[in-house]
């Protein structure tokens, strides 16, 4: 009787705490939001670049956006540039359709293009289309991976207007990074 109630005990303990961590519906699949411990002052980000095994942090103080252009029919892009220390400047490009708003465009995970959209191919935009890059004599270099941002975030007794999470790669080197901002005065 001892050996079955023990065995009960184990196997419903073992089921609580496995459907405790599957049913999580709100966890996001990149676990950079679960440690915001680097973030420090309104705005900023913290780039950690793996290279030849040894993992590089930069960080940076601003966060600049939201600047836009007008695409074809009435579509429209958003950008945002991640300024660094020591590290080149990074940035994002959000190519809407014209029936989305930019905020319910932004927020959420998006897959990165990995190539730069022409003007002539945003006449018929059905979805966003999200480009990351570096420039170099005016040319874009363009990384592979994933974004995603999340809008009021709390961070200690205070709230963030939006946090992003990235992993990137380009050429082989793999380049995790994170940023935020306290108040985006113009989405």
């Amino acid at each position: 009787m001892k050996k079955i109630v023990f065995i009960l005990i184990l196997t419903s303990s073992t089921l609580f705490s496995c459907s405790k961590d599957d049913t999580n519906e709100n966890a996001s699949t990149n676990d950079t939001f679960s440690d915001l411990s680097n973030i420090s002052g309104d705005e900023g980000s913290r780039i950690e670049v793996t290279q030849n095994d040894e993992d590089l942090v930069f960080t940076g103080s601003n966060v600049l956006g939201w600047g836009g252009a007008s695409l074809l029919n009435l579509n429209y892009s958003k950008n945002l540039r991640l300024l660094h220390d020591d590290f080149e400047t990074l940035y994002l490009t959000f190519s809407v359709p014209s029936n989305l708003d930019f905020i319910e465009a932004a927020v959420g995970s998006h897959g990165l293009s990995g190539s730069t959209l022409q003007l002539i191919d945003t006449e018929n935009l059905d979805s966003v289309i999200v480009e990351m890059y570096t420039t170099e004599n005016q040319e874009r270099n363009q990384f592979l991976g994933t974004l995603e941002i999340r809008r009021n975030v709390s961070y200690l007794n205070d709230v963030l207007d939006m946090v992003g999470s990235f992993e990137i790669t380009r050429d082989g080197q793999i380049i995790k990074g994170l940023f935020w901002k306290k108040e985006v005065a113009n989405w």
